[in-house]
């Protein structure tokens, strides 16, 4: 869904360059929106305040309200793995790759949860 955008942000975007265009960008698509959105939420909570609670709830309201968009699920899967659960970061990357079956990071990073959990088999799997 597009959202408008009045005609003098189209032309501050022509004549601030690239930081404009990263903003006005964000304005005009939903899933950009949604990224921006998502490291404001739940980035910041982890990263600057290392609460990992907040974090996991900004990111969980994200994936609810953007079912659609792997992205929430991808840092909630980051989340859970930096804190050793594997098993749940395991379950938000398979969700992640029922969104985007092509996302070879999502692969990439099931491959290494599988190892860790001692299941080679389903990480030989994703890689042949």
């Amino acid at each position: 869904m597009k959202h408008s955008v009045p005609y003098f942000l189209n032309r501050t975007f022509i004549c601030y360059g690239l930081i404009a265009a990263v903003y006005f960008i964000t304005v005009d698509h939903d899933e950009l929106a949604v990224k921006q959105i998502i490291y404001k939420m739940g980035y910041y909570n982890v990263q600057a305040r290392k609460d990992f609670n907040s974090g996991v709830l900004s990111y969980d309201l994200m994936a609810r309200r953007h079912y659609k968009s792997d992205e929430p699920l991808k840092e909630l899967a980051l989340i859970y793995y930096r804190e050793g659960q594997l098993d749940q970061a395991e379950r938000h990357l398979l969700r992640a790759r029922e969104l985007d079956p092509q996302d070879e990071l999502v692969g990439f990073f099931l491959a290494e949860i599988f190892i860790r959990n001692k299941k080679a088999d389903k990480a030989y799997h994703l890689v042949s």
